[in-house]
C-alpha cells in the first residue's frame, strides 16, 4: 500500500506526509495509524485520509474503518524529557 500511496502523490508529499505514518493498532475492522503530531494527523486526514482507506479496504475487505490518531505514547515521551530537563537544571541558590 505504501509504494502505491508514494507513486500517487509523489516522493515530496510521501517523505513529508505519509512514511511517518506507523500502524498503531488493528482489531475488529478497524486500522488505528498514528502520527507523531496533530498537525499532521489533521493534515493527512484532510488530504489523504479517504484514499488510505480505500486502499486499506481494497488490501484488505475486512478492514471497515482506519482512524489516524496522535502516538500518544511519543506525546508521552517527550513530556518526560522536558520534565528530566527541568529536573536536570541547576537551580539559583
Amino acid at each position: 500500500m505504501k509504494v502505491r500511496l508514494k507513486d500517487e502523490v509523489g516522493d515530496a508529499a510521501y517523505r513529508s506526509w505519509l512514511r511517518p505514518i506507523t500502524l498503531h493498532g488493528m482489531s475488529d475492522g478497524a486500522v488505528k495509524l498514528s502520527l507523531p503530531t496533530r498537525f499532521m494527523r489533521d493534515w493527512v486526514n484532510t488530504h489523504y485520509a479517504e484514499r488510505i482507506r480505500t486502499l486499506w479496504g481494497a488490501e484488505n475487505p475486512a478492514i471497515r474503518n482506519v482512524e489516524i490518531v496522535v502516538e500518544a505514547a511519543r506525546a508521552v515521551s517527550v513530556a518526560q524529557a522536558a520534565a528530566k530537563a527541568a529536573a536536570a537544571a541547576p537551580r539559583p541558590v
